[in-house]
């Protein structure tokens, strides 16, 4: 069996195209090196050996052509803009350059022979289009940025159709989330990409499309059908995606056919879609907290694969024999390969990971517990228990309470190598993860319910799930306890700050965070902001002040580490400074952590590692009182007159922190800092460990 694949790009060159029989490892050879960066392979073959082939890759706007590795050097930083985006995620959008789909063709003279790529084939789907007139520039834009990959298109088993998704150029691309299905027919190149759910005249524009896949058409049927997901909500990124169903027509440009939904009162949202031969069609959907597949074509209602208990499916690939190969991972597994045969209903491990170094500890899934519990409005919230691995009943454990991001995103049973709740229970924590309202997997109407609320229900929520922790687990410290989270997690823990509820936790954590809501319109994606306050800052001023967690800063008053990265543009690192900023001048222990080359999820492997250590070790500080420790504080007086001769720091006079330091030497032992009851009482003293005690 002949394999094609790409190799890595270089500095100096680009991904190469090679064919390799799995047989006979030696026989590789390759057929084709790309200019510039690609990724995303997908390929087609028809009945006569003919590969057609799919990559994705940066195009010039203008000509359509694939940019090289070796780009032309401008003499000057500056870039004007005229419209948005300015900025997308981590990056200022590039002046005349765009993703896109380029496909190639590669040919064989003779059974037996070697492929070829054929010359001049190479060309751009989705940035332009060739004429009788000449090129026609189309500068749309797939994979869709920040975050588009290889689900963005797909080529057909024939390998005549091809599929994308783009976003609607008509409309500011900033304030609207609309994309359109585009398809293409690689037999006619002259042929514009035909948007197959663009709206009728006078109809509304629906939101964004995921996931496009081809079904092989069956015996007797000339072309394939096209099923992709949609959201009908412009511009609400968490609205439910439908399963649509388009069946391509003999004449595309004819019209008459139009996309139909399926499943469509099912209450979940799929995340993606595979299609398995001629006959299948399976959605990988999250369900109070674990993403199962589910058949969803054929069947009155969608049907669960009943495999393992535990973990969740992230990733399938339809493979020959009604066979898909399944990427798997849970909270105590990381990611591990098996082959599913959809017709036996039998699973084949491929790679475990009994066969990966393990991370940390002796991981078992026996350690992760799921409740419910009553949330606001009388709904049920589903939440994780996750204990270390060495768990005994008896002993008290200080408690890591963690608030996920999105807001309409969850925790799930999946391996996550950042807020991973089993790696700070092997660090020697208890650790709770509640999926308040707004979490998805729980039916769009808890997950809609955050709409204006964000300082309302979830807090709630995550308020009566903490009391039902402390109530019902007696082996979690409730005297040491964390709170902390990332991006709208983030944005909570400066809203518990501000309120009753902060002051039951020791410290506190913020991650790329909101430290004020009208703050959010330097962000870049505002059809997030928009949607999420009802309107605009001056339509709709009152719901972003509501939840504000600025105008609160008055009762800021727990020790409080920030993470703001520099190249966070949704979340701009001004946030994280100000409320840095808050802390410092309130002389609140804190502490600030931003790496430079990161943006609103930190990718890099050592910067990963840096960022756990920073995490654990303010943790550790906060609820080990037996922690060697230095205590720091910031003199915010116009002219600092006093220093401390026993730190070397400068501090009020007669200040608590210097009866501190006086009485009980470089700090204070845990009897003297708690009242006996849930709720803290904080000296403003910054305990900073030395760095020696630091983790390795």
């Amino acid at each position: 069996m002949n394999v094609l694949y790409l190799t890595s790009a270089t500095k100096t060159t680009g991904n190469e195209l090679w064919i390799v029989d799995v047989e006979e490892p030696e026989s590789k050879y390759k057929v084709l090196t790309f200019k510039g960066k690609v990724r995303g392979l997908k390929m087609g073959m028809d009945t006569g050996g003919r590969i057609r082939f799919a990559v994705a890759g940066t195009a010039d706007a203008i000509t359509g052509t694939m940019v090289g590795i070796k780009k032309k050097k401008v003499w000057h930083s500056g870039r004007t803009y005229n419209s948005l985006f300015v900025r997308h995620w981590d990056r200022y959008m590039s002046e005349g350059e765009n993703n896109a789909i380029f496909v190639g063709t590669l040919e064989r003279r003779n059974e037996g022979d070697r492929y070829r790529y054929i010359k001049g084939s190479l060309r751009s789907i989705s940035a332009a289009y060739s004429c009788p007139q000449g090129l026609v520039p189309l500068g749309l834009e797939s994979p869709v940025g920040p975050q588009g990959g290889a689900s963005d298109f797909e080529i057909s088993n024939d390998g005549r159709w091809a599929v994308f998704v783009a976003k609607d150029l008509a409309i500011n691309q900033a304030m609207w989330t609309t994309t359109y299905v585009y398809l293409v027919d690689l037999d006619d190149p002259n042929k514009p990409p035909y948007p197959i759910n663009a709206p009728a005249e006078g109809s509304r524009r629906l939101g964004a499309s995921a996931s496009p896949v081809f079904l092989s058409r069956e015996e007797g049927e000339s072309n394939p059908t096209i099923y992709y997901l949609q959201q009908f909500e412009n511009g609400y990124e968490g609205d439910r995606r439908r399963i649509m169903k388009y069946a391509v027509p003999a004449n595309v440009e004819g019209g008459g056919t139009r996309p139909v939904a399926i499943q469509k009162d099912w209450g979940f949202s799929p995340g993606a879609l595979v299609a398995v031969g001629s006959s299948q069609v399976i959605a990988l959907a999250e369900v109070h907290g674990r993403t199962r597949l589910w058949k969803v074509e054929g069947v009155e209602e969608p049907v669960p694969w009943t495999g393992r208990e535990h973990g969740s499916i992230s990733v399938a690939h339809a493979l020959p024999d009604q066979k898909l190969l399944l990427t798997s991972s849970s909270m105590a597994d990381p990611p591990f390969y098996t082959i599913l045969d959809l017709a036996k209903n039998e699973t084949e491990l491929i790679l475990g990971s009994e066969s990966i170094p393990k991370p940390i500890g002796e991981l078992e899934h026996d350690d992760v517990e799921e409740f419910w519990f009553e949330g606001d409005n009388n709904k049920q919230v589903h939440s994780w228990l996750v204990k270390p691995s060495n768990f005994k009943p008896e002993k008290k454990y200080p408690l890591a309470f963690i608030i996920h991001g999105g807001p309409q995103s969850s925790w799930k049973d999946y391996w996550n190598i950042k807020w991973n709740p089993k790696i700070f229970a092997e660090y020697g924590y208890a650790v709770v993860a509640i999926n308040p309202t707004g979490s998805v997997g729980y039916g769009q109407d808890f997950t809609d319910a955050i709409k204006s609320n964000w300082g309302g229900s979830p807090y709630i929520d995550l308020m009566k799930g903490y009391d039902y922790a402390i109530k019902n687990f007696p082996f979690i410290d409730a005297n040491r306890a964390i709170a902390g989270g990332a991006s709208y997690g983030g944005y909570m823990t400066n809203w518990i700050q501000g309120h009753d509820f902060g002051r039951k936790f020791r410290a506190l954590i913020c991650h790329d965070g909101i430290f004020s809501t009208p703050g959010m319109y330097g962000s870049e994606e505002l059809w997030f902001t928009h949607h999420e306050f009802n309107g605009t800052l001056w339509s709709a001023g009152a719901n972003y002040d509501k939840y504000n967690p600025a105008r609160f800063t008055d009762k800021w008053a727990t020790p409080q580490l920030i993470i703001h990265n520099d190249l966070d543009y949704r979340i701009p690192i001004s946030e994280g400074l100000a409320a840095f900023n808050v802390l410092q001048v309130k002389g609140i222990p804190s502490r600030f952590v931003t790496f430079l080359d990161e943006g609103h999820v930190v990718q890099k492997s050592e910067n990963n590692y840096k960022w756990l250590n920073e995490i654990i070790d303010w943790m550790d500080i906060w609820t080990n009182a037996k922690t060697p420790a230095i205590p720091i504080q910031t003199d915010t007086s116009a002219d600092p007159k006093s220093i401390s001769l026993t730190t070397d720091i400068h501090m009020p006079p007669n200040s608590e922190i210097q009866q501190a330091v006086r009485n009980n030497g470089a700090y204070r032992e845990e009897d003297e800092i708690y009242d006996g009851g849930n709720e803290v009482k904080w000296d403003h003293v910054n305990y900073i460990r030395c760095p020696h005690h630091m983790r390795a």
